[in-house]
Parts: structure tokens; C-alpha cells; sequence
């Protein structure tokens, strides 16, 4: 079952109709990874040692044109925490034990971050299957490799990141809180962005006349040894509007927003000064940008479907096909009964805003969720040609 993930929209965060099929391949295609690959110029997937299952690619989503995708069918096999973070990583990464640093005329990695692009941008689209069950637990995200002391060739030293940036996605049985820790717990403390009074500053991201919020979270660590230099930040969805599943993120705007939102901060000293010091610096080096899964128990199909980073961005004009645009469902609101046109459906999914699937129809241009509690809804919509469509819908009695 599918959750609906994060989309981001004014991180330049857009629906994207570059809708594609599922990393799905026919079982001749199946190309199993064991080890650190890069099956394309700067496009490398990263398996991990404590994940059971397996995780494999295709041809047809691994390639220039599609960018980097995976499949993981993951079985949970390490007792613990966190299994580990199978991702695609686009950019700098270290294959066959040696660093191999990014094509720069490629993916615009590696770079300072005062020479990023103001265009420079990334599709990200993900989904999930039998992935909701109570023993379950794991989390979508995309995680910024920085390098704040290192050179332009150097590879990154995982005990000297001193500023780590995750973007949340979506999770399942898999809760981040969203007050302060002000005291030391753990070893851990950390602040959120808040308004005067005292409610969360939202990084507010609009499309298609729809609000989604995000939490700015920054966490610092206390005797954790090398980690007490460091400053973590992770933005969190939270609000009742859920999210489509594609995502087009403004890399250089996401960036310097975590440096902006400081400010915003209750981070009391010295954590203020090292939070100043250390993040979006004009000279860090931003070496690579995953997405991927924290996997930690259960047993679940989790996919990365598209990760492409445009260096100078795209033409986001031409981003979303004919077809997606002329998909409409009406009415809508409705009580009960929606129809669908401008497009030949071969499946329809309905999921409820905590990302679960509700309804499944296949070949019908219509659907009835009169059988549903009132409220929001999203329809992925599979067409015959093989592209998907993403709706909201409201059902209103």
C-alpha cells in the first residue's frame, strides 16, 4: 500500500506530470545490487549490509533521461534500531572502496553552496506496497551530503559533517514530536522554528491553492563526542493536507531557508553560535543529495520510482504531459460519486490523508467512496498508456 509522499512547492516544490509507471521490470531485466554501484555518470545506489531482502533496478528507470530509481523489498533480519538507508545517490559517493566525486557537468556536484545554481532542482518520486502492516516501521527521506572542511575532490568525513539536512517524506509507524526539547535528553536537545506565540513557523509550500506545512526542526548534540559540532536539521511534515506524491525541490531555496529560519529558533548558547557557524556556510561543499529509506522493522516493498537532479533546472512549462493535464475529476466536491475524463483508466487507488489505501477499481471512469467517512482524499490514477495521474478530492455529505 502506497503512501501519498511529500511534495514540496515552494522550495520551487511542483506537481510534476513526468508521471511514469512503477519501478516495475519484468524479471529479465532485474538487475539485483549487493554491493555499491554506479549504473550511470554520477548516479550510484548504496545498499546496506543490515537490510535484509533485496534490492535490485532497472534498465528502464536507471538511465540519463529517467535518473536513478530502486526497488527494495525489504525483510526485516537485524535486531536493533535503524537496519540502515539503502538510497540512490546523485553526486559524490564511494563505489569499490575509493571516492569517486561527482560529474560537476552533469548533476552541478560538487559545488559551494554560494555557486549553486538559483535553478538547480530535483524530480523525486516514491512509493510503497504491503507496507502498512503493525509490525511495519520505516521512513522516505532525502538526506544533503555536505562537507564544510574539506576540498572540492575530498571525500566527505562522516565524523566532521558538521551540517546534516533531512527533508521528511512519508513513514509508517514512524512519529517525530513537535515540541521542544529544551533539556539535554539522550544527549540530544533541539528547537523548533516558532511564531511570537510560540506556535510552529511553517515553511508554507502552496500548489494548486493548497497549503502544506512543514516543521523546521534544529537538533544539536551534548557529550556525543564528535557529534556536539554538529547541527541537524529536518524539516517535518504535519497539518491535515496530506501531499501529492511528486516532488520538484528548488535545492539553493531549501538551503538557505534553514539558514533564515534560525531565527525563529528558541536555541538558547552555545548552540545559537554553533547553529550560525556551521549552517549553509558560503563555502561548504555540497558533495551529493540521496533519497532513500530508514528501514527499521516489518516487511515491505519500498520504492524510489524517479531521482533526477537538473543542475540548472528545467523547464517546468513543459513538465506535466497532455495527458495529466487534461485528466479532470468532477465533480468535485462530491457526495459520493466521481467521474474521470480526459484520460482512459486502467486502475484507480484512494488513499485517506494518513497515506492508507482505502479503495482499488480497475477499468471504470468512475468511482464511489459514498462508503467513506467525510473528507479529504488522493487518487492515484493509473491510465492505459501506463502514466499516472495524482488527484484530491473532497468527499462532502
Amino acid at each position: 500500500m502506497r503512501y501519498t509522499s511529500i511534495i514540496f512547492s515552494f522550495l520551487t516544490l511542483l506537481l510534476s506530470g513526468q508521471s511514469k509507471a512503477q519501478n516495475v521490470c519484468d524479471e529479465n531485466d532485474k538487475i539485483i545490487v549487493t554491493s555499491r554501484v554506479t549504473p550511470i555518470n554520477s548516479y550510484s545506489l548504496i545498499p546496506s549490509s543490515n537490510v535484509g531482502g533485496s534490492m535490485f533496478y532497472c534498465s528502464d528507470f536507471m538511465n540519463t533521461d529517467h535518473g536513478g530509481g530502486f526497488q527494495l523489498d525489504y525483510i526485516d533480519i537485524y535486531e536493533g534500531g535503524m537496519d540502515g538507508y539503502p538510497n540512490v545517490r546523485i553526486g559524490g559517493a564511494k563505489v569499490g572502496g575509493s571516492w569517486h566525486v561527482g560529474d560537476k557537468a552533469v548533476v552541478g556536484m560538487p559545488v559551494q553552496i554560494k555557486d549553486i545554481h538559483p535553478d538547480m532542482s530535483f524530480t523525486w518520486l516514491s512509493s510503497q506496497t504491503e507496507a502498512w502492516d503493525v509490525d511495519d516501521k520505516w521512513m522516505s527521506s532525502i538526506n544533503f551530503i555536505f562537507d564544510i572542511n574539506g576540498t572540492e575532490t575530498s571525500e566527505p568525513d562522516n565524523a566532521q559533517r558538521d551540517y546534516d539536512l533531512v527533508v521528511k517524506a512519508q513513514s509508517f509507524n514512524f512519529s517525530d514530536d513537535l515540541n521542544d526539547q529544551a533539556e539535554v535528553l539522550n544527549q540530544k536537545m533541539f528547537f523548533f522554528a516558532r511564531n511570537t506565540d510560540g506556535s510552529l513557523k511553517p515553511y508554507e509550500l502552496t500548489l494548486d491553492g493548497l497549503v502544506y506545512t512543514y516543521a523546521i526542526r534544529y537538533k544539536f548534540f551534548v557529550g556525543a563526542g564528535d557529534k556536539d559540532d554538529k547541527a541537524h536539521i529536518k524539516l517535518i511534515p504535519y497539518g491535515s493536507n496530506g501531499a501529492p506524491p511528486v516532488a520538484k525541490i528548488n535545492v539553493k531555496h531549501l538551503i538557505a531557508t534553514t539558514k533564515d529560519y534560525i531565527q525563529y529558533a528558541a536555541i538558547p548558547e552555545p548552540q545559537l553560535s554553533l547553529a550560525y557557524e556551521k549552517i549553509a556556510g558560503d563555502n561548504t561543499w555540497l558533495k551529493a543529495i540521496a533519497a532513500g529509506y530508514e528501514v527499521y522493522t516489518g516487511e515491505s516493498t519500498l520504492r524510489v520510482d524517479q531521482f533526477k537532479l537538473y543542475p540548472e533546472g528545467s523547464n517546468t512549462t513543459s513538465i506535466i504531459d497532455k495527458e495529466e493535464r487534461q485528466l479532470t475529476v468532477y465533480p468535485n466536491p462530491s457526495k459520493g460519486l466521481f467521474y474521470i475524463k480526459g484520460a482512459v483508466v486502467d486502475r484507480i487507488e484512494v488513499y485517506n490523508l494518513q497515506g492508507q489505501l482505502v479503495s482499488c477499481q480497475t477499468r471504470t471512469q468512475e468511482i464511489n467512496l459514498s462508503f467513506l467517512i467525510q473528507g479529504y482524499y488522493f487518487l492515484r490514477i493509473n491510465m492505459s498508456n501506463g502514466k499516472v495521474a495524482h488527484r484530491k478530492v473532497q468527499l462532502l455529505f
